[in-house]
């Protein structure tokens, strides 16, 4: 299962352009010709998450579309999402940094080598990870199903929990 995921940069030339984001266009040239850089955006980041965690949680939710900012607004997603983003800060930013820029070099897998079956979901309205990434990982992985969800983003996994799991009872061959 792939929810809302990347796709290999290294097959899909020009990828980092389809991020909304400058800054996070910018991220993919950091990562790999200003190192240091890189893990202090992220040093930052935690920073700012652990002193000021309201600001922290607004300040992502202005990079949000509309179907985020709803899921963002439902009792108890702040505290879920802050209580998530504070585990992965926890011994500092260097795994948060490296998850990062894993998405950006060479796999050393092609996607074709992929032999057993993935469904892929993408909302259509994710501002963080573009859809497009979604559908060229459909296109390169052989046993791909893909899953586009009209007008949903980057959180659709905390609304779509019922077709996730149907989906994975039929692919086991337990559809109820």
């Amino acid at each position: 299962m792939s929810f809302a995921g990347y796709t290999s940069f290294i097959e899909m030339p020009g990828a980092e352009q389809y991020f909304k984001s400058p800054l996070d266009r910018m991220s993919v040239d950091l990562s790999k010709k200003h190192p240091r850089l890189f893990k202090l955006f992220f040093d930052l980041m935690g920073l700012s998450k652990k002193n000021m965690p309201e600001s922290y949680f607004k300040s992502l939710l202005k990079t949000m579309g509309d179907a985020d900012t709803e899921i963002a607004s439902a009792p108890g997603f702040k505290e879920l999402f802050l209580t998530e983003e504070h585990e992965a800060f926890r011994q500092g930013s260097l795994g948060v940094t490296t998850d990062a820029a894993v998405h950006y070099v060479d796999w050393e897998f092609q996607l074709s080598e992929i032999l057993f079956p993935i469904h892929i979901f993408h909302g259509t309205d994710d501002q963080l990870v573009p859809v497009d990434y979604a559908r060229h990982l459909s296109e390169h992985v052989p046993e791909s199903t893909l899953h586009i969800l009209e007008g949903a983003g980057h959180f659709f996994p905390f609304r779509e929990q019922k077709l996730i799991f149907d989906t994975i009872d039929d692919a086991c061959g337990r559809g109820i």
